[in-house]
């Protein structure tokens, strides 16, 4: 029995690291893609430069911008260039809107718990993208780039963090990813108990 344990102990840990592995990749894919998104988006506004820029170019320093971005609702308004172009709103959000919708198809569960992760990838991802680019104030369709993706891929996390915690709570506690690893753990430990009372039995003459 004492083997059966240690078996059945590497056989959880082996599961758990499957899950910390699925989880990481997730996260990997949702990031990379944030990246191309962002790149992609940026490459299209004219001269490199964000059309909703016009109304940062009033001669602040980099400093000044922040500290405006910071502490006043005036001074990130106009850091965002407020009000924004079309276009330049469009590129700000459809990347996360189109991981938003990735992060959707391939969460498991019913399609609440699809909504779920989408919205929430998705919101978190403008709400980073943009609330970055307020703070900072960027002027260059570089820094714009920077701004966007890098808190675009910060509050995709944590949208997507929130969503999975509302996930398992509509669940019972686990999201339907970690019942399914749950249920295939369980059956490998029975598997295992099963395979071990068996070479028992042959070994002691009983079978």
């Amino acid at each position: 029995m004492g083997v059966a344990k240690a078996t059945a102990g590497m056989g959880a840990s082996k599961a758990a690291a499957s899950m910390g592995a699925f989880m990481k990749g997730a996260s990997a894919r949702r990031m990379a893609g944030e990246a191309l998104g962002k790149v992609g988006s940026s490459l299209k506004n004219a001269g490199g430069v964000a059309k909703g820029a016009a109304n940062m170019s009033e001669g602040a320093n980099q400093l000044e911008r922040i500290k405006r971005g910071l502490t006043s609702v005036d001074g990130f308004k106009k850091n965002l260039g407020i009000p924004m172009t079309a276009d330049d709103l469009k590129f700000a959000i459809a990347p996360d809107l189109l991981f938003g919708g990735m992060a959707a198809v391939t969460t498991e569960g019913d399609i609440v718990d699809k909504t779920i992760a989408g919205v929430g990838s998705a919101a978190g991802g403008i709400v980073g993208g943009l609330g970055l680019r307020g703070a900072l104030g960027p002027k260059s369709g570089l820094g714009v780039m920077g701004s966007e993706m890098v808190g675009g891929m910060l509050g995709d996390q944590v949208g997507y963090g929130v969503a999975n915690n509302l996930i398992a709570a509509k669940n019972g506690g686990q999201t339907p990813a970690e019942q399914r690893m749950m249920s295939e753990q369980q059956q490998y430990e029975a598997q295992l108990r099963s395979q071990m009372y068996d070479q028992f039995m042959a070994e002691n003459g009983l079978g």
